[in-house]
């Protein structure tokens, strides 16, 4: 990256062996420039050619399409993309790459991005985290990159980018996409593939000899196995005719009927050419690498600790390291941490087979050793929080991990190093049957219900759980009592203990609490789906809530002075408020813009309704009056006159013919709204 330029986050550095593909670069640079881009795709389908502009109704969508396959380079393509300085321009406020795989971890993903931008707002959905997200990159001319996605509902979730904004996808599945132009990568071109391989072997594709023609043939020209296979060769561990002849001799009817959703065997005969090559206990130490999580970047700390047990020292490790990525069997990112393509990890679990599990369970035994005077106590390696949990339950130990939901150093040093929906997260892999799954899911609660707090300040979660789980008495040896004996302290901050269970506890109605107004809430309103509120408060605006989550949606800003009523139409997209400054005014609640201002009362509005039909309003004043509008254009209807004093409230017949005002006059009156 350039200096001065935009912030690159996770964009994988170029391999040393790259080879350009200037005509797809070209094309791809073309299309992630221009003005209306929002989605650019590489996926892997493979066949036919085309162009990634599109047609004229293409381009209007904004979305194009690269096709190729498995195994072709479509990673290394996205990051050289990015690494353009023309594509860097185009995007200053920042290129972000996430890592997306086959069952990724939303929340995560999205937890890790928002914490990137200097955002610590609690979230415990997808939806919820592509909201937020939405909210921060608004108005942000970025490029988010999601590598390897699977699924289309992935790439709605993972959609996060504003009007200025645009998503790079790589995919092996084009109907991720849903877009109607293509421009299909192939393979490798036969004088491409002999220049990749005369690339790593430092000679020119011209003089070498026959073998190697028919080692790219029997790769299938596919850059990853011709990056294994060159790799050893360069090495002096094989020779031309060794290479074909082993490519040759690999038995492909079992490496397809070992991968079935794999096509392309031509790869993984090429990774297991490479792994037969190796000493037995660099063999053994690559299938340990089958346990890590899809797309995760593996940190060198994380691996000592597995490997110490078979006295890897530092050098040896950096060593195996180096050679693994020498072989192309892996790379290493910006940060050091080691990185396997999905067919590499792929190949190693099937070869761990059963071993798998007991494999999980070395990790968590290496951790539990390395820091046995309390694994909360350990360093923030960039793993061991994250995702020791999850090898816990991928090991099937279940017991230990709900011990770990119950240690409560374990849940401050978590909520420190990653974030609330990481931690909620935690407690989602114990099923609601287990023994212990009752009293966990009441901390998991009480987490939730304290989000809002604890995404602010970690620090406050003695407080929260003291405050929230005192109402439940158990024995002095049950988990939920230990957990409450130890978060009482010592601790190294300053803290308020509650001297009893002062906080609404979990498990009963209240399920979060909705704070970001700075004065008196007036009114509320619910959407007719039931996951959405609006509020109205004196301090002169209206917030939109998300009821599952408890964020603010957005803020709608306007009114000159207190905001006393709201309403929803009934299609969920607008919303009139009623103001002290004698105003009601029409929200466009998908972006938060006023569509009309009603003027025409003389005095504060106390009260709004919206009719059925959602075309028409009444409002209720202090200048004594009603007054019906319409909505569409914002006209005023009629005036109903006939109280005395102010009117304070108003209600609508469902049929629209009648409606019913209160007043502090002391009555109600009815009136026949279709002659006033």
């Amino acid at each position: 990256m350039t200096t001065g330029g935009p912030t690159l986050w996770r964009v994988p550095d170029l391999p040393d062996h790259y080879l350009p593909r200037p005509e797809a670069l070209a094309e791809l640079t073309a299309a992630l420039r221009r003005e209306d881009a929002r989605q650019v795709g590489i996926t892997g389908a493979g066949g036919g050619t085309g162009n990634i502009a599109g047609s004229g109704t293409e381009r209007k969508t904004g979305k194009h399409a690269l096709f190729g396959m498995g195994g072709l380079g479509k990673s290394v393509l996205a990051a050289a993309l990015c690494h353009e300085p023309s594509i860097q321009a185009r995007y200053p406020d920042g290129i972000f790459w996430l890592a997306v795989g086959e069952t990724p971890e939303l929340l995560t993903l999205q937890a890790s991005l928002a914490r990137k931008l200097g955002d610590s707002v609690a979230f415990d959905d997808p939806l919820d985290g592509r909201k937020r997200l939405r909210k921060l990159l608004a108005d942000k001319a970025v490029l988010v990159v999601l590598d390897d996605v699977w699924q289309s509902i992935h790439v709605d979730r993972l959609d996060v980018v504003g009007p200025r904004g645009c998503l790079l996808i790589t995919t092996r599945d084009r109907r991720v996409l849903q877009s109607g132009a293509e421009h299909r990568l192939e393979v490798l071109a036969k004088s491409q593939a002999l220049a990749l391989l005369g690339h790593w072997v430092g000679q020119d594709a011209k003089a070498l000899p026959q073998a190697a023609a028919e080692v790219a043939k029997a790769c299938g020209r596919l850059p990853l196995a011709l990056a294994i296979i060159g790799a050893m060769v360069r090495a002096d561990e094989l020779g031309w005719t060794d290479a074909r002849n082993l490519l040759a001799e690999a038995d492909l009817a079992d490496l397809e009927a070992r991968f079935p959703d794999y096509p392309y065997p031509s790869v993984l005969a090429a990774i297991e050419v490479s792994v037969h090559a190796m000493g037995e206990g660099e063999r053994a130490r690559y299938l340990d690498l089958a346990i890590f999580p899809e797309d995760e970047p593996i940190p060198e700390a994380a691996l000592a600790i597995l490997w110490g047990q078979h006295r890897l020292v530092a050098a040896k490790l950096r060593r195996l390291l180096g050679t693994l990525v020498a072989r192309s069997l892996a790379t290493r990112d910006q940060a050091g941490a080691l990185r396997l393509h999905d067919l590499q990890r792929m190949y190693l679990q099937q070869r761990a087979g059963a071993d798998l599990r007991c494999r999980h369970g070395q990790l968590v035994d290496a951790y539990l050793e390395r820091y046995n005077a309390g694994i909360g106590r350990a360093e923030d390696d960039g793993y061991c929080f994250q995702w020791l949990p999850w090898h816990l339950a991928q090991a099937g130990r279940l017991g230990e991990l709900a011990n770990l939901l119950f240690d409560y150093d374990w849940l401050a040093a978590k909520l420190r190093a990653t974030s609330v929906p990481a931690l909620l997260a935690d407690f989602d892999l114990l099923p609601a049957d287990h023994r212990a799954g009752t009293d966990a899911h009441l901390v998991r609660d009480s987490v939730r219900l304290s989000s809002h707090v604890l995404a602010d300040d970690p620090e406050q979660l003695p407080s929260q759980l003291i405050g929230r789980l005192g109402h439940f008495e158990r024995p002095p040896a049950a988990p939920l009592a230990t957990l409450l004996n130890k978060a009482r302290g010592p601790h190294s901050h300053a803290w308020l203990e509650p001297r009893m269970a002062s906080l609404i506890p979990s498990g009963g109605p209240l399920l979060r609490t909705l704070s970001g107004h700075v004065a008196a809430v007036n009114a509320v309103a619910v959407f007719g789906n039931g996951k959405r509120a609006i509020s109205a408060s004196d301090d002169n605006t209206l917030k939109l809530w998300d009821l599952d989550n408890g964020h603010i949606l957005r803020s709608l800003e306007g009114h000159a002075k207190p905001v006393n009523a709201v309403a929803v139409v009934v299609d969920g997209k607008r919303a009139i408020s009623a103001s002290d400054d004698n105003t009601l005014k029409v929200w466009d609640l998908n972006n938060g813009h006023i569509l009309r201002t009603l003027e025409g009362h003389t005095a504060a509005i106390n009260a709004v309704v919206v009719f059925a039909d959602d075309k028409l309003t009444i409002s209720a004043s202090r200048d004594k009056t009603l007054k019906v509008w319409d909505l569409d254009n914002g006209h005023l209807l009629r005036t109903l006159e006939g109280h005395a004093d102010w009117v304070n409230a108003v209600a609508v017949v469902a049929d629209g013919k009648l409606a019913i005002s209160a007043s502090r006059d002391k009555t109600l009156k009815v009136w026949d709204l279709d002659n006033g």
